[in-house]
């Protein structure tokens, strides 16, 4: 018999076509909309599953990339040889 820690581990996974549904916004469990403001993994159909802590516990949230900003706005110029 499993415990509750790891099958709540186990359907904490998501699958290619789970991680596709949420990214198109479509609940992969019931297939209703997902989201709207403030509660953007949220499902509004049947199921009504908040699907926000699947989604950080599997590594794929995505988060901005910090860019490295240019001390001078002047470009280098190149060397040609």
């Amino acid at each position: 018999m499993q415990s509750v820690a790891i099958r709540a581990i186990r359907d904490a996974v998501l699958t290619a076509s789970d991680v596709s549904s949420i990214l198109n916004l479509i609940c992969p469990r019931c297939g209703g909309p997902l989201g709207e403001p403030s509660r953007e993994f949220q499902c509004q159909g049947l199921c009504r599953k908040d699907w926000r802590s699947d989604w950080e516990n599997s590594g794929l949230n995505r988060k901005k990339k910090t860019t490295t900003r240019r001390t001078s706005g002047r470009r280098m110029p190149h060397s040609i040889f």
